[in-house]
This record gives structure tokens, sequence and C-alpha cells, in this order.
């Protein structure tokens, strides 16, 4: 089972600002879609928050240490074993061979030294924010495929895979 994650994120590894993207890229949301739709999910609560509701056509797996979060969309887990047991449920349920990790920077940190792929929506701007991604050590990670740069909203993109060496 591969163990990926999903992340837009600024030059200097900016990833929010007040549980919130600091961006709207329209291509970004498709390029997310397209990499989640029909896998399981994990998220933090502060993601799920922010998102505020539960993403159609996936296994929402909330990852958080409160049992106050009721809703019928998601599946709560209280740490990291339980949320990877579900997912690999999930996503053996669903015919998928991929569990994507969505956020945030808790949730990243916590999965970093497990996953194998990072699929990156590099933003071409430096900003000041109050959640990171962790640094990308390229000694252990290199480019597998990359989009051309784009623009929207006047800030420069692109689309980067990373693969893990072995």
């Amino acid at each position: 089972m591969k163990l990926s994650m999903i992340v837009a994120m600024s030059a200097n590894n900016v990833i929010g600002v007040a549980n919130q993207l600091p961006w709207h890229l329209p291509k970004d949301l498709k390029h997310f879609k397209k990499h989640t739709i029909n896998k399981p999910i994990i998220m933090g609560r502060n993601t799920f928050d922010s998102i505020g509701r539960a993403l159609p056509e996936r296994d929402n797996i909330v990852l958080s240490r409160t049992q106050q979060l009721s809703h019928d969309q998601i599946f709560l887990a209280n740490n990291k074993s339980d949320a990877l047991r579900m997912a690999e449920d999930f996503a053996k349920s669903r015919g998928s061979e991929e569990i994507m990790i969505v956020g945030g920077e808790q949730i990243y940190r916590m999965f970093f030294d497990d996953v194998s792929r990072i699929y990156v929506t590099l933003v071409d701007l430096i900003i000041d924010g109050d959640a990171f991604f962790p640094v990308i050590d390229y000694k252990i990670w290199t480019s597998v495929d990359h989009s051309e740069r784009m623009t929207a909203n006047e800030l420069e993109y692109k689309f980067v895979t990373l693969e893990k060496l072995s």
C-alpha cells in the first residue's frame, strides 16, 4: 500500500495562514481532487474544520485527540496507527493502492518519514504564515514529474511529484 502526501506550499514552505489556504488556485483544487478521488484521505481536525465538510467520493479520516467530533461522513481516529488501519481497510475495499495524507502541519510531520510520494503544488511566493510543510531533503527525494509553470490570481505555480529514493 503506497502512502502519499499532497500539499500546496509557498517557496518558504508555508501551507496556511489562520487555518486557511493563503491563495485560491482553481487548477490546484482540481489537481487535489484528481489525486485523492476514490482514495482514503487522512487529515487533522483543523484541516477538516477549515474545509468545513467531508469531501465526497473519498473516505475522510480525521485524526484528532478529542472524541468530540460528530459527523456522519467522517471517520474519527485517535492515533496514527488507528488512522492507518482504517485507511488500509478503506483502500482495499475501494481497490485503491494509495492512501493520501492531506494535512495540516502536525499530520504532515507525523507521517512525513513514512510516505514514499509527495504531490506538491509549489507556489512561487514568499509569505508569512503559521503552518508549514516539513523541509524536503532533495538528497532522499527526486522529482519524477512536473508541470509547466502556470499563472492564476497573479501567482505563478507548478505541480511536482516527488518520489523517495530507495
